[in-house]
Order: structure tokens, then sequence, then C-alpha cells
């Protein structure tokens, strides 16, 4: 399919807003990606493929580092935002494909790497797709952000729970949970080494408009039915403004890192 031609089936809910996709979803900590060129051993110039770019919050740090840059991206229009927030880098390359159809047309990744979006692709096909394109030695680097309150026990977030079991009943408050997408033993399963996971922690503070507009780049968000989003997405801009406070929200963003045997 020519780049940019929309396929209807490959587009996400991610891309119905790219700009606010960009805007709100938080940047990961300079600590990660640290962890991630440390581990790797790698230098300029060497070849990375990323997996679930979305609108790039992962992408630049490597492209700072020199390296080509090669992402897959299914949704179309994610993939042309990208190719167009990072064009000043020669080394980038835009892919628009599931992962699940991507064939390399040189194997032989230093790294590959995903940012809260390896989960959406099936275990059984993914891990080992990843070993295959990888070189002898290479990394493999997961990591996701899992958001969570500061205070469990905070009356703002009290209130914002309400609203949830209102709209969205039975469903079970997100709390922080590690091993939720991968595991050390996971990677092992799959043929990959010296396995390494971490955690890293930063937070965010909201007024109700720009909390209600991360709230609406969230697959689960968007998929409810449109009037109990807007009646859940007022109750929630009410209680945040009612109280005349900013939420606080803490990030946990876990790592795993790997080499290929």
């Amino acid at each position: 399919m020519p780049e940019g031609k929309i396929d209807v089936e490959k587009n996400t809910p991610f891309g119905d807003d790219a700009e606010n996709y960009d805007r709100m979803r938080p940047r990961y900590c300079p600590e990660l990606f640290s962890a991630v060129w440390d581990y790797s051993g790698m230098t300029a110039g060497e070849r990375v493929l990323e997996i679930g770019p979305g609108t790039g919050q992962a992408t630049e740090f490597f492209l700072q580092k020199g390296c080509r840059v090669t992402a897959v991206e299914k949704d179309v229009r994610l993939a042309n935002y990208c190719r167009e927030k990072f064009s000043e880098f020669p080394g980038f390359r835009v892919v628009n494909l599931p992962f699940e159809s991507y064939e390399a047309e040189e194997a032989g990744f230093s790294l590959v790497y995903s940012a809260t979006a390896f989960h959406w692709v099936p275990e059984e096909t993914g891990y080992p797709k990843v070993h295959s394109l990888l070189k002898e030695g290479g990394t493999l680097a997961l990591f996701w952000n899992s958001p969570f309150p500061a205070r469990e026990d905070d009356p703002l977030h009290s209130e914002i729970q309400r609203a949830y079991r209102k709209y969205r009943p039975g469903e079970p408050p997100r709390k922080p949970k590690t091993d939720r997408y991968c595991s050390l033993a996971l990677l092992e399963r799959y043929g990959f080494s010296d396995g390494l996971s971490q955690c890293f922690f930063q937070t965010r503070r909201f007024d109700a408009e720009n909390y209600i507009a991360l709230l609406n780049t969230y697959s689960d968000h968007c998929a409810m039915p449109v009037e109990a989003r807007i009646r859940l997405e007022e109750e929630i801009r009410t209680a945040i403004e009612e109280t005349g406070s900013m939420l606080t929200v803490c990030d946990m963003m876990e790592l795993y890192l790997a080499k290929k045997r």
C-alpha cells in the first residue's frame, strides 16, 4: 500500500487526534533511556527498530544518539505524524504496517524496542519475530508506563472513582502492578538471556481540561458509549474544579531488557 493511503482496518483510537495524543501522553524519564543505552552498548550509526511509536514519545532519544531508526506503526495517521515530526533526521524511516506483517529488508538490528505498545502484539508472534530481527547479542527493550493516583485516600481521587463506578460499574480501579505485560521468565522462554528489569517513577499534575484531554488518549475511555463518556467527563471535570486543586498522577515506568542469545 502506498505510504499515506489510509487503510481503515489499521487505524486505532490513538490516531483520531494525534496532536492531542502527542501533547498529553507522558514522555519517559532520561534515566530509563540511559539504562537502555548503557545495557545495549551501542554507538552512533547502529540500526534500531521501534515497534508502535505512536507519535514518537520514545523515538527522539535514539535519533539524537545518531541511530538509524525504523519505526513500524500500523495507524497511517500516526505514521504520517511521526514522519513529519522527525523529518529533520535523515536516518529515520516509518513503515505503515502492523508489526506482525513487517518484513525487514535487512535483519540484524542492534536494538528492538517498544514503548507501551508491545502488549498489542500477540505474544507467540511478537517475541519470536523480535528474536529473528535482532543480530546476535542485540538488545530487546520493552517498557510500559502505568499511571496511578498519588494517594488512594485523596478526596479528589475518591470522587473520581465514584464517577467511574457510576458509568463503568464493575471495573476495578487502576493500580500499579509489576510484570503486568512482561517478565524475565517470559523473555527467557523465547530465547533471550541476561534479563534485567527496572522501575522508574515520575509525577504529573493536571487541571480539569488537561486531565480530560489525557483520558481521551486511552483506548478504553474512547471505546465507551459516547453519552456515558461525556457524562463521566463532566463529573470528573466538576470534581476537579470544585476542589480547586490540581490532580496529581504518578507514573510507574517498567523496563525489561534482554539479549539475543
